[in-house]
Formats: structure tokens, sequence, C-alpha cells
């Protein structure tokens, strides 16, 4: 993914086109903070970080857990394919 930094001012100077480009080429934009100890910051779409939100939601806690396990049993062959007729007749039970 290609990342793209800038300083404070420069970011400052082009913040309409940063947010054009974060939206429309899906390009994060590295600001880099002035002064010793101080942390950068990143500009990214909201989709973006919608998708970073609902990646972790999947991932931590409980859903995680089982992600993880199903993921287990995938690679050691324990799954079982359902054909749509049988998991049409689950539902109905």
């Amino acid at each position: 993914m290609t990342t793209k930094t800038l300083s404070s001012s420069e970011a400052r100077k082009s913040f309409y086109s940063i947010l054009r480009e974060v939206n429309d080429d899906a390009i994060p934009v590295v600001v880099r903070s002035r002064g010793k100890g101080r942390k950068n910051a990143v500009i990214i779409s909201e989709d973006e970080y919608n998708s970073i939100m609902e990646t972790l939601y999947v991932t931590s806690g409980r859903n995680g857990d089982e992600l993880r396990e199903s993921m287990a049993q995938a690679r050691a062959g324990q799954l079982r394919r359902y054909t749509l007729e049988e998991l049409e007749s689950m539902l109905d039970e």
C-alpha cells in the first residue's frame, strides 16, 4: 500500500487535496508532527476506518476466538460441507 508523508505545514496548505486523495485513491497520509517526542497522525478515509473497526470487532473477544477455532478446524480438515438444501432444512427446524 502506498502511503504519503507530509509535514504538518504541508498538510495544512493542501488539506482539501489530501481529503480528496484519501477518499478517491484510498491513499493514507501520514502527517509528521513538529517537535521531539511528538507523535504523527494518519489521515484515512471513513470507509477505510470503518473497515479497520469491523476487522477489530470480528477478530477480538469471543468472535475472534470462534474465528480462530474455525480456521484451525479448516486447516485440520475437520469441516463438513453442506448443500443449500441441507442448510435450508436446518433453518426450518
